[in-house]
């Protein structure tokens, strides 16, 4: 399927076209918003498209990584110079600083997010002249990546800091698929439409998706983003 290059002018909606398809053997949700983000990947960008179950999604985000960074901000301080790897008990006042933290989280979480949410990634890293009108093949190590994931309760960040991963998000990687962008201005819009093969952590095939997406770039989220502070919390969108 060949994707229209539409005008940037038509871009600046930040709307969503159609999502469809099935998850693990349940119905892909609606996503309500979206929006994109750029990082530095050595001499080329990384572009990354978010597509969201619940509405305003560059704002939401932006706000709830802020209060992630101030958690683990605080945390860092606390127990500076000292060293926490997660799933090993905590040294000392380690504890005390540890439990601040999930409630910390676990606020950030419950105040910017809705319990249930599904969201779908879109990661695309190249040239920056080069990504607009570009056909890429998906797959987990390729220029282009996708993934979709969702969850039905907030995260208990005392049990995942604790070592147990139970309450995160179901996470499902293509290993196979294809992506057209379409229109992209690294500092204004994003288009482009894909379909997806997933697959579960052990291999077993976990659904079929098609996407399309019209997106505004969202500064506020990226620059928080580029505020994380090195801590316990990787990705800035992984444990969402």
């Amino acid at each position: 399927m060949t994707y229209r290059v539409l005008s940037l002018p038509l871009l600046l909606c930040s709307c969503l076209g159609g999502t469809s398809g099935e998850v693990d053997g349940q119905p892909l949700a609606p996503m309500q918003s979206g929006h994109f983000v750029t990082m530095d990947a050595g001499d080329e960008i990384r572009a990354t498209i978010v597509l969201v179950s619940f509405p305003e999604s560059c704002t939401t985000l932006a706000a709830w990584q802020e209060a992630r960074n101030d958690a683990v901000s605080s945390f860092n301080a606390a127990i500076a110079p000292q060293i926490v790897i997660p799933g090993l008990p905590p040294v000392g006042d380690i504890s005390g600083a540890l439990d601040r933290l999930a409630d910390d989280l676990e606020d950030a979480d419950e105040e910017h997010l809705p319990e249930e949410a599904e969201w779908m990634l879109v990661n695309v890293r190249d040239d920056d002249d080069d990504i607009e009108g570009e056909d890429y093949d998906i797959d987990r190590d390729g220029r282009a990546q996708f993934g979709v994931c969702r969850r039905d309760e907030q995260v208990d960040w005392h049990e995942v800091l604790g070592g147990d991963q139970g309450s995160l998000a179901d996470c499902f990687t293509a290993h196979d698929g294809t992506l057209q962008m379409g229109a992209f201005r690294s500092d204004e819009a994003a288009a482009g439409n894909g379909e997806a093969e997933l697959e579960e952590d052990d291999g077993d095939e976990a659904g079929d998706v098609t996407f399309d997406f019209n997106v505004a770039h969202c500064e506020e989220h990226e620059d928080e983003i580029d505020d994380a502070p090195v801590g316990l919390i990787g990705l800035p969108l992984g444990a969402l």
